[in-house]
C-alpha cells in the first residue's frame, strides 16, 4: 500500500477516534484539582456540600497545583502520543518521534523539567503544600533520563500508569492496532 495511502488512513482512524481522547482530556482536566488524594476522610471533607465536584475552584491536590481546566501530565502524555501518530509518516519511525516529543515537552526547558529541582527538594523535607505547576511522572523522568524508552510501556503496564498511552502507542508501533 502506498505511504500516502497508509498516512491518510491513520489520519482518519486518528478523527474517527479523537472524541474518545477528548472525552479524556475533559475528564482528566475536571477531576485534576483533586488529583492523588487518596485520604477517603480529606476527599469527603473536600467534596461535602458540593453539588458540583468537577473542575473545582481551588486544587486540593497535596503535590502539585496548576490552573483549574488545565490536565494533568498524563494526559499531556497521551497528547503527545496522539500528535505523534497522526503526525508521523512512517510506522517504523513512531517510537523515536514519539520520544523526541516526549523529551521535548517533559526534558529540559520544559515547565515540567524546572519543576524537577523543587520536586526534588520536596523530597528531602516533609511535604507541606503543593508546589505550583506541572509534576513530572516518574516513568517520563525515567524514560528522558535513562534513554530506555521502551520501558515506558512496560513500566506503564506493571503499574497502571499511562496504560492506555502505552497500549496505543504499542498497537500502532507494533502494528497490532
Amino acid at each position: 500500500m502506498p505511504l500516502a495511502v497508509r498516512l491518510q488512513i491513520r489520519k482518519l482512524w486518528a478523527m474517527d477516534n479523537l472524541h474518545i481522547f477528548l472525552g479524556a482530556t475533559v475528564a482528566d482536566a475536571a477531576a485534576r484539582p483533586l488529583h492523588w488524594v487518596y485520604d477517603p476522610k480529606k476527599l469527603n471533607q473536600f467534596i461535602k456540600g458540593k453539588k458540583e465536584i468537577a473542575f473545582l475552584n481551588q486544587n486540593k491536590s497535596p503535590f502539585y497545583s496548576i490552573k483549574t481546566g488545565n490536565i494533568s501530565g498524563y494526559n499531556d502524555v497521551g497528547q503527545v502520543m496522539f500528535k505523534t501518530l497522526i503526525s508521523t509518516q512512517k510506522k517504523s519511525e513512531i517510537l523515536k518521534n514519539f520520544k523526541k516529543n516526549i523529551i521535548k515537552n517533559f526534558g529540559p526547558g520544559s515547565a515540567y523539567w524546572r519543576n524537577l529541582k523543587l520536586r526534588k527538594k520536596y523530597k528531602k523535607i516533609k511535604w507541606k503544600k503543593p508546589m505550583k505547576g506541572p509534576w513530572i511522572h516518574q516513568n517520563i523522568l525515567e524514560t528522558i533520563q535513562d534513554n530506555g524508552f521502551l520501558s515506558l510501556f512496560r513500566r506503564s503496564r506493571e503499574r497502571d500508569i499511562n496504560a492506555s498511552c502505552g497500549s496505543l502507542a504499542n498497537k500502532k508501533a507494533v502494528g497490532n492496532g
